[in-house]
């Protein structure tokens, strides 16, 4: 957990466990859970959330045992458990969620980390991007510093990450406030309010 996160296969015949991939990066990691075969997502002691994927067909043997950093950002919450769920109770197949998990936090908080399809991820990163640009943080600080990825490493930008309650904070603004967004967008206000309404059912 010190290292960060390996993949590991089990061998039948050995009956072991091998080492197939892993992150390189040295990550002091509080959870972890898998998304599917070849994606991950965990949390780190820096309150952090990112992403790894494994690309089994990848060229070269040292790609092949990396697991690639996707998506990073700054969570700002201790996670100590992530299960694969649903918050809300009606979850529909056909809607922007491929995958979806619960996260907890030691200070209680409950929250989803969805994966969403590539036409929705396009659109609410454009509606974030707006939001950012009319909406002015607590304190003065920027929301795109806040969620910026960092440990006593380094610090980047956060990436592959939508944050839904920057997105939902547009529902409680004020007409004209919402109409800057809107432009930004290029959704007319009515519209944009209810794909957010509807987006929240997902998870």
């Amino acid at each position: 957990m010190i290292k960060s996160m390996r993949l590991l296969t089990f061998d039948e015949q050995q009956n072991t466990l091998e080492e197939t991939a892993r992150d390189y990066e040295t990550n002091w990691m509080t959870e972890v859970a898998m998304v599917d075969n070849k994606n991950f997502i965990g949390t780190d002691g820096s309150f952090n959330m990112f992403t790894l994927q494994w690309n089994p067909d990848a060229l070269y043997k040292e790609d092949r045992t990396r697991l690639e950093k996707v998506g990073e950002f700054h969570l700002g919450e201790s996670v100590n458990r992530i299960r694969r769920g649903h918050l809300s109770p009606q979850v529909d197949s056909d809607g922007p969620v491929l995958h979806s998990h619960i996260f907890a936090t030691v200070s209680g908080v409950l929250g989803v980390a969805a994966q969403l399809k590539p036409d929705a991820w396009n659109f609410f990163s454009k509606v974030q991007d707006a939001m950012r640009q009319v909406v002015t943080g607590v304190g003065g600080i920027k929301h795109k510093e806040w969620r910026s990825f960092s440990n006593e490493r380094r610090t980047g930008e956060a990436k592959k990450f939508v944050d839904g309650d920057l997105i939902e904070r547009f529902l409680d603004l004020d007409q004209v406030s919402m109409e800057k967004v809107a432009l930004i967008v290029e959704v007319p206000v009515e519209d944009l309010a209810m794909r957010i309404q509807d987006m929240s059912r997902f998870y």
